[in-house]
């Protein structure tokens, strides 16, 4: 497992606050924050959109990730910036090593301007890594409904090519099974405990990149995307591809 790997992780992870942990040491949390640090990988200075209550902050930065979070409001995070990626940020072209987007996108109306500033301030040889829910519609926060070929469509339109699509509804899905062993353990060996959690999410991250067809019957039913910079898709092009004919095919 890649991250298990890395020298004192998992001490970061036991020294993180009591209501960080509680929160972050449930599986679905857990999963999330674990599939996204593995897809950032060794990039070091991170642009987190969307902090919620840290989840993505706290574990990035305990693998030892400058961590900067941006969100419209006040949070108790860290290295907050209050601001919209749908508008123009205070950064730098080309500033982050990589940019986090988890679940942040269905929210957003003006998500072409969002993913334009995320271009901008991202290095040429950066990454973005977005999760999304696919299909869903039902909170009032929702003003977008995605599906895995809509999110990649619009990622290709805004300039980024998807260079790894880790599909997921897996474990997660069944994640009240896994809560008495890792209650136990909590007791019996935290260090332990922090381990069974990687190693579930690593099992989802592997069974995730085989896009396994059950996955779709999952509440939990939704995709982590790493992308790179690329060209801009035409998609203009292939709408008068598709739909205006050439003066000479139509008939009398």
């Amino acid at each position: 497992m890649k991250i298990i790997r890395k020298k004192g992780v998992i001490k970061n992870l036991l020294n993180l606050p009591a209501p960080v942990k509680k929160k972050l040491f449930g599986l679905r949390d857990f999963e999330g924050a674990y599939i996204t640090a593995t897809l950032v990988g060794k990039k070091k200075k991170v642009l987190n959109v969307g902090c919620l209550w840290g989840r993505e902050n706290f574990f990035l930065t305990s693998l030892g990730k400058e961590v900067i979070n941006l969100d419209l409001g006040k949070q108790k995070v860290p290295n907050l910036v209050i601001g919209d990626i749908s508008k123009r940020t205070p950064f730098k072209d080309n500033e982050f090593d990589a940019i986090v987007m988890g679940e942040i996108i269905e929210h957003v109306f003006e998500d072409v301007r969002a993913l334009e500033e995320i271009r901008r301030i991202l290095k040429d040889d950066g990454c973005l890594v977005l999760t999304v829910p696919y299909f869903d519609d039902n909170p009032s926060y929702h003003v977008r409904m995605h599906s895995k070929r809509t999110i990649k469509r619009l990622l290709e339109n805004c300039g980024f090519r998807v260079q790894e699509e880790v599909t997921r509804g897996g474990l997660i899905s069944l994640s009240k099974l896994f809560v008495l062993p890792s209650l136990i353990l909590k007791y019996l060996n935290k260090p332990l405990r922090v381990r069974y959690l990687m190693f579930l999410s690593e099992l989802d991250y592997i069974l995730g990149n085989k896009k396994p067809f059950l996955f779709k019957f999952s509440k939990s039913y939704g995709g982590y995307f790493l992308c790179t910079k690329g060209k801009n898709k035409d998609f203009v092009g292939v709408n008068t591809k598709s739909f205006i004919k050439r003066p000479n095919s139509l008939k009398d």
